[in-house]
């Protein structure tokens, strides 16, 4: 007869169940224990590392507004003050200047760079949970954050063409002296920044690159650019018939006074380049051809930005628009220029366009922002290289908000 098998009563299964769970329940609250100490840990550590970016960077742009190592040392202590790391205002445990090259720090007096050390440790070290239960009652926490200043070299180039409604060119203007405003405050040792305008076939350099930390220099720029006018035609601004025509005084057809012309080379404004004859149509690529050279003289090793600005789509330039500064015997010497290729159709202008551009990034990483107002070109957003982007501004009071976007973007201190 078979042997049947033995059976263990309920109550015994039981006493085996709560054996074990006496065995693994330690293990268990250990390693629950464990999880929740760890991720406490990694949080700290994640917020130290914010407070030392934060306080490294912030003393880098005191640095460069003021040159002033104590006044961006009491800044990185601020910085740190005003944070938190897992509840408590952390440390700045250490705070250096010098020079950060090929990924390494040398601290010295002054330089170029900025160290801070951020955390809490010893008596300030964060108290853990349950890693109390083998003895330990606290951790030390802390990160290291570099920032570095980088020179910015950055250009406006203004549309100035007669295409413009007056009350818009205001609005680009006051974008302009906002700009030049916003990068002044935090400009460091290096900082310029330069203006070109272009119309028809033309272009200029009407503000050649000039110190962003110089309060003098850049008083005379924002002088200058609040000045701003569209080109400028000859007559008498009291005839100005708006809206056809109000930039200039011509004769019914189109017939222009030759004898206003050749006395009033300043024509309407005088601060502005003039505008002859059929020469009112719009080619990108002179504006972009003058920055060009101006980006090709300047610091290689600075952050190269382009802001370039147009109230539309591209009209081609016909091949007879020179004739008319022969034929007036005028020649600007006010300002350095380029003349664009004539003639030059539509589709040439924005081939031209994207391959300077282009050109600019490979040869000299020139970031392009290409803004568009009004008329949505999204053929150029073909042209956007390195940080820059392509936008479309339908009014003009919107103009100031897209200028202040790119000076509040532009990356003139690094954090590591």
């Amino acid at each position: 007869m078979p042997k049947q098998p033995k059976t263990v009563a309920p109550s015994s299964r039981r006493g085996s169940y709560a054996a074990l769970a006496v065995l693994v329940l330690p293990v268990m609250v250990g390693l629950g224990a464990l999880a929740i100490d760890t991720s406490y840990m990694r949080l700290a550590h994640s917020q130290s590392q914010d407070v030392a970016d934060a306080a490294a960077t912030a003393a880098m742009y005191t640095l460069r507004r003021t040159s002033d190592v104590e006044e961006a040392r009491r800044t990185a202590l601020q910085t740190c003050e005003a944070n938190v790391v897992v509840g408590e205002a952390p440390d700045c445990l250490d705070i250096d200047f010098g020079e950060f090259d090929d990924g390494q720090f040398s601290a010295g007096e002054n330089g170029s760079a900025v160290r801070v050390v951020a955390g809490r440790t010893g008596s300030a070290a964060p108290s853990l949970f349950f890693a109390r239960l083998w003895g330990y009652d606290q951790f030390d926490t802390q990160a290291v954050a570099v920032a570095e200043s980088r020179q910015l070299e950055l250009i406006v180039a203004m549309d100035i063409t007669v295409s413009w409604n007056p009350r818009d060119f205001e609005q680009a203007r006051a974008a302009a002296v906002s700009l030049l405003d916003t990068l002044a405050i935090s400009a460091g040792n290096g900082d310029r920044i330069g203006m070109v305008v272009y119309n028809g076939p033309h272009s200029w350099e009407l503000t050649p690159f000039t110190a962003l930390d110089d309060p003098s220099a850049v008083a005379d720029i924002r002088a200058q650019w609040s000045s701003l006018q569209l080109a400028s035609m000859a007559g008498e601004i009291s005839r100005c018939r708006w809206p056809r025509g109000c930039n200039g005084y011509y004769k019914w057809p189109w017939r222009y006074n030759t004898d206003e012309l050749d006395a009033l080379a300043g024509g309407f404004y005088p601060n502005m380049p003039r505008l002859y004859p059929y020469e009112w149509y719009t080619d990108y690529t002179p504006g972009l051809m003058m920055a060009q050279t101006m980006f090709d003289e300047g610091n290689d090793d600075s952050f190269r930005g382009l802001i370039f600005l147009t109230d539309g789509r591209p009209n081609e330039i016909p091949s007879y628009t020179l004739n008319y500064r022969s034929y007036y015997r005028y020649e600007e010497t006010r300002w350095r220029g380029t003349t664009g290729p004539i003639p030059h159709s539509n589709s040439a202008i924005y081939s031209d366009s994207l391959a300077l551009t282009q050109q600019m990034w490979n040869e000299m990483s020139v970031h392009t922002w290409m803004i568009s107002f009004v008329a949505d070109n999204q053929s150029l957003s073909g042209m956007q290289q390195g940080q820059g982007y392509y936008a479309r501004v339908s009014t003009g009071a919107n103009l100031v908000e897209e200028f202040q976007r790119v000076a509040e973007s532009l990356p003139v201190v690094l954090a590591d």
